[in-house]
């Protein structure tokens, strides 16, 4: 029986495991920022030194693209499957119409760096970037008007929740909100002299912002208010990213990744192997993503990123009843009472069920759909396992 048991942790792990961040062979060494994907096949990645790389295979090649500049890239986006626009320093904004075969220059009228480009509808679009800037076109970048923000502080991110409504964060937790197309931008109150490097929003009022060194900012109410969540991580973060309304995927320095699956009231470590730090993450579908950085770092996960084992033990610190079980589970601890949490898998890596504990707790299992499944047991100093059986 404990052989068999061993067996079943091994195929769990090696599931996980598979589940982890795997690096691509991108051909370039230059800090990569930003990308965008079309499907699961076609995507591109932008940086320094004009980079651009385009993939058709998935991530399996990468070819060069000719950008026809040697300013740094910070940002992408993706209008239709032909048509992308590339934000940069100096004023920079390239245009393709043709998937990348060509890109043309576009005259912005300034020489600010901008550090994100956003469209919110096709020929209307902004970018972001030092001293306060935010430039607006309404004719698909033939020409750029500023808009005043009152801001003189670097904005890092911008997001539109539809074509009047959106946020732009930056140094000293800045937050302005606009409601009208830009034409006037008001201060939010973020509680934070942080500098925020990211914001995202899941629907018309539920937004996130990413702090310096691992913390983040959550609205429910269209950025009225906005509070802190502790993600346990004190790495530099960089970026955040949700591809539904509850999961989501924040970057940060040394190759970190944090994923949450309930909306961000809880975060786990991603297991990506590179210290580099990373830029970007962006997510194709629920399982395939690629996240990049420093180094020509691009990391691609076919299973969302499902957590890491990191350690075994098979010390009998819980007890699972009943098993097999139909509408519920009690997990109970057995002589350590201290708190513990708990993450439930299927067969393939996927985390299906987490919460925390004290003791005991009671799972409805009544969603879950009958088959072998594996809790994961974490007091903060053993990791243990069961498998269960749902009928």
């Amino acid at each position: 029986m404990k052989k068999l048991y061993i067996l079943l942790i091994a195929i769990l792990s090696l599931n996980l495991a598979n589940a982890q961040w795997t690096a691509q062979s991108s051909g370039s060494f230059n800090v990569l920022y930003a990308l965008n994907f079309i499907n699961a096949n076609t995507g591109y990645v932008v940086g320094d030194g004009g980079t651009i790389l385009k993939t058709i295979n998935g991530g399996t090649t990468w070819n060069a693209l000719t950008s026809g500049t040697t300013q740094t890239l910070h940002s992408i986006c993706r209008i239709d499957t032909n048509t992308f626009y590339v934000a940069g320093s100096n004023g920079k904004i390239l245009k393709t119409i043709n998937g990348g075969t060509n890109w043309d220059t576009l005259s912005t009228g300034v020489s600010n760096s901008f550090l994100t480009i956003v469209f919110p509808y096709a020929n209307t679009g902004y970018a972001v970037g030092n001293t306060g800037m935010i430039i607006k076109t309404k004719n698909a970048g033939a020409s750029w008007s500023v808009l005043p923000t009152g801001i003189t502080k670097n904005f890092f991110s911008a997001y539109f929740t539809d074509t009047a409504t959106g946020y732009a964060v930056g140094q000293s937790g800045k937050i302005l909100k606009t409601t009208d197309g830009g034409t006037t931008w008001t201060a939010q109150t973020s509680g934070t002299t942080e500098w925020l490097y990211g914001v995202y929003f899941t629907d018309a009022n539920t937004g996130y912002a990413v702090m310096d060194y691992g913390g983040i900012l959550k609205t429910t109410n269209g950025g009225t208010t906005w509070s802190a969540i502790n993600t346990g991580n004190s790495e530099l973060t960089t970026s955040i990213y949700f591809r539904n309304s509850t999961t989501g995927y924040i970057t940060a320095d040394n190759g970190t990744i944090l994923k949450t699956t309930n909306a961000g009231s809880t975060w786990t470590v991603q297991n990506t192997n590179p210290s580099y730090y990373l830029e970007a993450v962006y997510f194709v579908d629920n399982n395939i993503g690629y996240a990049v950085g420093e180094n020509g770092t691009i990391l691609k996960t076919t299973n969302g990123g499902s957590a890491a084992i990191a350690e075994i033990n098979t010390n009998n610190k819980m007890s699972v009843y009943p098993n097999p079980a139909k509408d519920k589970i009690t997990i109970e601890l057995i002589g350590n009472k201290e708190k513990a949490s708990y993450e439930i898998y299927n067969t393939i890596g996927q985390l299906i069920y987490n919460g925390d504990m004290l003791e005991k707790i009671t799972i409805n299992t009544s969603s879950f759909a009958p088959g072998v499944y594996f809790i994961k047991l974490n007091n903060g100093k053993e990791i243990e396992f069961k498998k269960i059986v749902i009928e």
